[in-house]
């Protein structure tokens, strides 16, 4: 028992150095995680795991808060994170970040039994409906902007779509480079222009937030993380872009990083039963512990325990290294943080995908700035995405 408690406890360091170095995946570490099978039990390992895998999902709210910097599952809260610390309310966002996070977890345990009724069943048949979704949604979120913005909107849907289309086929180690030049760079480069500072909310702490506002918002973002682990090649961002358009939730940024953050948390909670009902292991840490053990009722419930262990540990190390990480960077010059975070972030593209990374950030940043400069919204460039995932799901090509 102690045994097993330390090595949970070595997953959350791991989960924690993954989440906190921009462009460093769980997925990574997860080859030198198993040369511990050696000595270790394969219960033990697949505990150790899975601790990693959930405690990234909240220690790398913090990166992508405070440096913009963007990973497929929260490309999206750059902008709203953007915002609210530019109005002296950053570690709110982390704090609704981490809510959304603990939530999502919470609710996706108490919801398995309908999850497991939508698995076993309906499958096979909700796939067929994915593609005409996507677009749907796509199209619905060009048509709301101002008639003058529409064409630039289309102009940043169609490119970023491009963009994803040809450095994913390649492999899916551009992502990296992709989500960071449409999303960290251009936001970087405006924080540095405006000289914006890194504040928090120096009352703000997670017993006085209004459980009330957000409610709504993580009970959607935990409904929805189902379909994002029930269906292949359709992640947090897609999901999140989905219910941010048809769900019309209000309260700005605050209740969209819920919806995010419970999307986020609840996605590995449903891959987990995922292996089990139709053993579909859709991420790296799901296909890991696959083939270390098998998942039957007794191992689910394990895992469902370490799970929300590892979520409540996550969330008060979370807030508390983000506000020490936000005391620390407002006192700095922000030109020179943002000069700093984007020359880590080009040294870990061409480190981790050479030259033709560092042009697909390049390029990706370009697009990425046309939202910027034309006043349109972000979410347009989550077609670097939905094109990829849409085809797939019509056949025409491999995610």
């Amino acid at each position: 028992m102690l045994e097993a408690l330390f090595w949970v406890f070595f997953g959350i360091m791991l989960g924690s150095v993954a989440g906190l170095l921009p462009g460093i995946h769980p997925n990574t570490l997860i080859p030198p995680a198993l040369l511990l099978l050696s000595f270790l039990d394969p219960i033990v390992l697949a505990l150790t795991i899975l601790s990693m895998g959930i405690s990234n999902i909240f220690f790398s709210s913090i990166p992508t808060l405070l440096f913009r910097s963007a990973e497929e599952t929260t490309a999206l809260a750059v902008s709203p994170a953007e915002s609210m610390q530019k109005e002296g309310r950053g570690y709110e966002a982390l704090m609704s970040f981490s809510i959304g996070h603990l939530g999502g977890v919470v609710l996706a345990i108490l919801l398995i039994p309908v999850f497991y009724l939508i698995m076993s069943t309906a499958y096979a048949g909700m796939k067929a409906f994915i593609p005409a979704v996507l677009i749907s949604v796509a199209i619905y979120g060009i048509s709301r902007e101002k008639k003058g913005s529409m064409i630039y909107a289309l102009f940043a849907l169609l490119l970023s779509s491009l963009l994803g289309l040809a450095s994913l086929s390649f492999s899916d180690s551009f992502i990296f480079p992709l989500l960071s030049g449409l999303f960290g760079i251009p936001a970087l480069i405006e924080m540095a222009r405006s000289k914006s500072t890194i504040r928090y909310l120096e009352d703000a702490n997670p017993s006085e937030v209004d459980l009330r506002e957000i409610r709504y918002p993580v009970v959607s973002g935990a409904v929805a993380g189902g379909f994002a682990g029930l269906l292949p090649g359709v992640g947090a961002s897609q999901i999140a872009l989905i219910v941010m358009e048809s769900a019309k939730l209000k309260g700005g940024g605050k209740t969209f990083l819920s919806t995010l953050g419970a999307i986020n948390a609840s996605d590995l909670v449903y891959s987990v039963l995922a292996i089990s009902i139709i053993g579909n292991p859709r991420s790296g840490i799901a296909v890991a512990i696959s083939n270390l053990v098998k998942v039957d009722l007794f191992m689910l419930m394990t895992f469902l325990g370490i799970l929300l262990f590892v979520s409540v540990v996550s969330f008060f190390l979370t807030l508390k290294m983000g506000k020490s990480m936000v005391n620390m960077i407002s006192k700095l010059d922000q030109r020179i943080v943002s000069a700093c975070v984007m020359a880590f972030i080009v040294f870990l593209v061409i480190y981790l995908t050479g030259a033709f990374g560092l042009a697909v950030l390049l390029l990706s940043a370009a697009v990425g700035y046309i939202p910027i400069r034309f006043d349109t919204g972000r979410t347009h460039l989550m077609g670097c995405l939905i094109a990829p995932t849409a085809l797939w799901f019509l056949g025409i090509r491999t995610i």
